[in-house]
Formats: C-alpha cells, sequence, structure tokens
C-alpha cells in the first residue's frame, strides 16, 4: 500500500514538470518596448526689443458750437385788480339813557344839644351847668332817582365795498435767439512712447537622444533574445 501512493506521488510531480517545461512563457511576462527619450527642455535666452506702448493723456481743445439764448425784453402791459374798500354808511339807533330825577324828602334827624341848666350847690350858690339833651328835628332832603329814558342816537357803520382798479405791470418776454460760442472740451488721446524691455526667446537644439529598435516579433515557446547594453 505504501509503495502504491508512493507512485502515484511521484506520477503527479513529473506530470506538473513537465506542464511546467512546455510552457516557459507563461511563467515570465514578455518585454515591454522601450519609452522613448524625453526631449530635454531648450534653453531661454533674454534678448533686449523696444516695444511701443501708449498712454492716456487729457488734453482740451476749443469747439465752435451754436446754442439757444434766451434774451428777455420788457412789454407794457396794464392789469385789473380789485381793492377793497370800507364804506359809512349813517344810521340812528335807539338806546336807553339814565338820567337822574331830583326830589325832596322830608325826614326826621336825631342830633343833641347843650343846655344851659342854673342849679344852687349846698354853700347857697348858684351855679350854672351845661347839660347835652337828645332832640329830634325835621330836615329837607334832595335826593336823585335814576330813570332810564329811550332816545334815538345817530351812529355810522362802514360796509365792505370792493372796487376794480387798473395799473400798469412790467412783463418780461423772452425770446430764444441763436448764439455762436467757443466751449472749451476734453478728451482722452492715447500717447505713444518707447521702452525697452527683455524678451525670454527659446532656442531649438536637435535631440541626442538615439532612437532605439524594436525587437523584432517572436513565436511563443521561443526564448527571448538578450537585450544590447
Amino acid at each position: 500500500m505504501k509503495k502504491f501512493c508512493a507512485v502515484c506521488l511521484i506520477a503527479i510531480f513529473g506530470g506538473a514538470g513537465a506542464q511546467a517545461e512546455e510552457t516557459p512563457c507563461e511563467k515570465h511576462a514578455c518585454p515591454a518596448a522601450p519609452a522613448p527619450c524625453p526631449p530635454p527642455p531648450p534653453p531661454i535666452t533674454w534678448v533686449e526689443k523696444t516695444i511701443t506702448m501708449y498712454r492716456p493723456e487729457l488734453k482740451s481743445h476749443d469747439v465752435k458750437d451754436t446754442v439757444d439764448q434766451l434774451y428777455l425784453r420788457p412789454a407794457p402791459c396794464t392789469e385789473k385788480y380789485l381793492v377793497p374798500e370800507l364804506v359809512p354808511i349813517p344810521q340812528t339807533k335807539k338806546v336807553c339813557i339814565p338820567k337822574l330825577v331830583p326830589h325832596q324828602v322830608v325826614r326826621e334827624v336825631c342830633y343833641t344839644r347843650t343846655v344851659a341848666e342854673t342849679v344852687i350847690d349846698c354853700n347857697g350858690c348858684a351855679r350854672t351847668l351845661l347839660k347835652t339833651v337828645p332832640d329830634v328835628k325835621k330836615v329837607v332832603q334832595t335826593i336823585f332817582d335814576v330813570e332810564m329814558i329811550e332816545q334815538e342816537v345817530p351812529i355810522t357803520t362802514y360796509g365792505m365795498k370792493v372796487e376794480e382798479k387798473e395799473r400798469a405791470v412790467a412783463t418780461l418776454i423772452g425770446e430764444i435767439r441763436p448764439m455762436d460760442i467757443i466751449r472749451r472740451s476734453y478728451s482722452l488721446e492715447l500717447v505713444p512712447y518707447q521702452v525697452k524691455v527683455k524678451v525670454p526667446v527659446c532656442v531649438e537644439t536637435p535631440p541626442t537622444c538615439a532612437k532605439e529598435t524594436l525587437p523584432p516579433p517572436r513565436e511563443l515557446g521561443t526564448p527571448a533574445p538578450e537585450r544590447e547594453k
């Protein structure tokens, strides 16, 4: 049994080695074509050149033009206007006027009077004494009563009257006439000027890298040729 297993393993490994020897190109990839040599950067040379540039400048110049001018001239004219005036209007009006009317009245007035009286004292001597005695007397007085008397009085009132009048006014009449003028105008102009600058210039040189030739095609199963060093 052990001998039979060993024979089977030898047969399997021997077949695998035969298949590997028959297809050698499948394990190793075919060599790729060589990449072309990149061109070297061209050298840059700075060359001085004179170029023309332009700058804006503000310039003034006189221009003849015709404009419309307004001329004013006076013209005589009259206008009507209204003038309010106060006009007196005479009238009469009844008014009540107070009046003082006198009349006499008799009244009793109380007053005091001095009376001389002779008396005999304890010594038997006569003496005169003055006594104040009240008394009443009648007095006639004049008093005034107020009475209202109706009377017509002339008065003056004023009314408003509007009167139309005329007056002279100064009126200006405008007239447009053409007038030639010279006006100052400004404009921007481009003025050329020279400037020296350095300009980069590329100098073309032939490529120094030699071209490689591709190997000829080969059939499958043949060994790849060696590359030249």
